[in-house]
């Protein structure tokens, strides 16, 4: 968003996203309200072109109600930082609001959502994209690679590529030219569509979307909380990929605002 008077359109935009947050509290949509401490909306720049996508909270974000605050997000906060981009001025948010937890004995732990606590959250992370309406969106990770770029993303051969995202969790309004209900229809995924180890076959490809005013490009990266497990040179490289990723997103914004 842009115009002759930029505090107001980030006090209209903050306004839009305090609205959504105060629905989202009361929210009931799948049974991690149960046991979350807190719903964990974005954070950062509600002017920025870029938008950071994880995953979903953790431990430290669920207690804090704040995004990548815990040992992975000071770890994206670094990496970001690396390539030249300050925390502060993107906008930083999750495809669930609510920490998916497990039990092991005693001890509460994360795991990854699933395709119904996905879905169930849709309707905010289309939402919170609607109101920022970036014109980058970096994806961390598989599972927000499946809702902001394409079903069946695989990080593996896709990883550090340029899509116009066109995933379940773009709002129509956001859609790329060219694209209709045949790819909305994605909002309604399976648990295989959101596994990068699926097999099943691809169905034919669509004409390719055409780039619009209100498209946003899309690129995917390593999620830091998957990053932070490696050990040694593979750490290393993985954080220097990481940070070359970074890098692209303000190459294409660049090309974007020329």
């Amino acid at each position: 968003m842009s115009s002759a008077n930029p505090q107001a359109d980030a006090q209209q935009i903050l306004e839009r996203m305090t609205r959504l947050r105060d629905e989202g509290i009361a929210c009931q949509a799948c049974e991690l309200y149960k046991t979350r401490s807190n719903m964990v909306f974005g954070e950062g720049n509600v002017l920025s072109p870029i938008v950071v996508v994880g995953e979903a909270p953790g431990e430290d974000e669920d207690r804090e109600a704040r995004p990548f605050v815990g040992r992975s997000g000071k770890l994206l906060s670094q990496l970001l930082g690396a390539a030249g981009i300050r925390r502060e001025d993107v906008w930083l948010t999750n495809v669930i609001k609510s920490r998916p937890l497990k039990m092991e004995g005693n001890r509460k732990t994360n795991r990854p959502p699933t395709a119904v606590e996905i879905r169930a959250c849709n309707r905010w992370i289309s939402t919170e994209l609607d109101i920022i309406r970036p014109r980058i969106i970096i994806a961390l990770g598989a599972t927000a690679a499946n809702q902001v770029i394409h079903r069946d993303f695989k990080m593996t051969m896709e990883r550090g590529q340029w899509f116009l995202a066109a995933g379940p969790a773009i709002p129509t309004t956001m859609l790329p030219a060219g694209t209709g209900s045949d790819l909305k229809a994605g909002s309604v995924a399976s648990e295989n569509q959101l596994s990068m180890f699926d097999a099943t076959p691809a169905p034919a490809a669509p004409t390719p979307p055409v780039a619009n005013e209100s498209a946003a490009w899309a690129i995917a990266t390593f999620h830091p909380a998957y990053t932070i497990r490696q050990e040694g040179a593979a750490l290393e490289r993985m954080q220097q990929v990481t940070v070359n990723d970074f890098k692209l997103a303000l190459v294409k914004l660049a090309e974007l605002y020329k």
